[in-house]
């Protein structure tokens, strides 16, 4: 069942097209939805390069119909550099995010590593966008399950700069702004988040049974969850999220 099902979810990804909500064999449980994401993993033939973390924000999992965040691959083939040109479907939308990149292996664990390890693994901070979509109809809200088996609605991601010099303690408290064609919309940052600390994303992530096999590798990038919310993106767009001294970043949709 997972595989064909992972097939079908991964051809709707590539042909930007958009399913029934109840496609066959739609998951009812995390645990098919993950068996699924799997497949969909292993099959696709890509290059993965990291995670990302969605329902990042508490008050997100009752909207989406989950009970705790979730997981999606992120591919090489969908990453792509600051100023970047994205098409844009419909239903898309930008979120903003910071993105940590590891410089060493974090293997698997059930209980998470001390905060000490945590941060002498990461090699660097990247303002991030990532593009999200759904490739079956009905929105997000009561989506369940779906968003983890549909490869946690990755899109693609647009990275900033690598930057190596930044204070783990303030980085809760660290404020940025999103605007689209010059207007601001929105404003967030990582204490806004799920997580105590933003490091605390990456122990989450190495305690979760989706990691049991492969664990975090050196170069992984780990998207950390939208501190701007879900903006909706439409053909002509441009976007800069202002991200203070961490520099600026830019997107552009077509």
């Amino acid at each position: 069942m997972g595989t064909n099902v992972a097939q079908f979810l991964w051809d709707a990804r590539l042909n930007n097209d958009v399913a029934p909500r109840d496609f066959k064999g739609y998951p009812t449980t995390e645990a098919d939805a993950y068996t699924i994401q799997t497949d969909m993993i292993d099959g696709a033939g890509e290059t993965l390069v990291g995670w990302k973390l969605g329902a990042t924000v508490a008050a997100s999992l009752p909207v989406i119909g989950i009970e705790r965040p979730f997981i999606g691959p992120l591919f090489a083939r969908f990453c792509h550099k600051d100023g970047a040109t994205l098409p844009a479907l419909p239903g898309q939308a930008l979120e903003t995010e910071f993105t940590i990149r590891l410089k060493s292996d974090l293997p698997h664990r059930p209980d998470s590593y001390e905060k000490d390890e945590l941060k002498a693994a990461i090699g660097a901070l990247v303002p991030s966008f990532e593009v999200i979509g759904l490739r079956f109809d009905g929105g997000v809200p009561g989506a369940g399950y779906r968003t983890i088996a549909d490869g946690g609605l990755n899109v693609a991601t647009v990275l900033g700069p690598d930057v190596t010099d930044w204070d783990t303690k303030k980085i809760g408290a660290h404020v940025v702004h999103l605007s689209v064609n010059g207007t601001h919309v929105a404003t967030g940052k990582p204490a806004d988040l799920i997580w105590e600390h933003l490091i605390d994303a990456i122990g989450w992530l190495t305690t979760h049974p989706h990691m049991a096999d492969r664990g975090l590798r050196a170069g992984d990038l780990i998207m950390t969850g939208s501190m701007t919310g879900m903006t909706p993106i439409q053909p002509g767009d441009q976007a800069e999220a202002d991200f203070g001294a961490f520099g600026k970043i830019h997107v552009q949709f077509t």
